[in-house]
């Protein structure tokens, strides 16, 4: 059932393949990679909005703050608007990932610590797997106690994205 909602989309070429965004009343709610099937339709149907193709002022300013990330400056990315979903216990983990700082990380059991759920680390997993909001919502950040953990947009999109804020974002280490 379509409840006169939007979802816009637009496309965003990225040095890790083409990210594709989208709005929904001029908030994002989408950032993922292109080739992440399903992903725009999941979240079309989270809000009960049609999809099209149409480049807004918040992907625009998205598409500016991205630009801004990958050369190093991560600031304006707080500043778009973002219209973050899901269940109370998602939207606080997602509001947690925003606080790690670029070129930091943190272990999902951290995570769930810093959020009040002490052993839900594996929850904090599920949640960053199902997280629409790549980049804008950091979950490459988080990292297992043992290893590197998972990431939607593939193990060695991870590792770049790791890699370019630990040589752009020193101060944050």
């Amino acid at each position: 059932m379509n409840s006169g909602k939007v979802l816009e989309l637009t496309c965003y070429e990225s040095i890790h393949r083409p990210l594709l965004l989208g709005a929904i009343a001029g908030e994002l709610c989408l950032c993922v990679f292109a080739d992440m099937e399903g992903v725009a339709e999941r979240v079309a149907r989270q809000y009960g909005a049609a999809m099209r193709w149409n480049n807004t002022a918040v992907t625009e300013s998205a598409s500016r703050a991205l630009d801004a990330y990958f050369a190093g400056d991560d600031t304006s990315m707080r500043r778009v608007p973002l219209l973050i979903g899901g269940s109370d216990f998602s939207r606080a983990v997602y509001e947690e990932l925003r606080r790690i700082p670029a070129g930091a990380t943190a272990t999902y059991g951290a995570v769930a610590q810093r959020i009040g759920r002490p052993g839900a680390a594996r929850a904090v997993g599920a949640a960053c797997g199902a997280n629409p909001l790549l980049l804008f919502v950091p979950c490459h950040r988080v990292v297992a106690v043992n290893g590197f953990g998972g990431y939607a947009g593939g193990i060695v999109r991870k590792t770049a994205l790791m890699r370019h804020e630990s040589l752009h974002f020193q101060k944050c280490k």
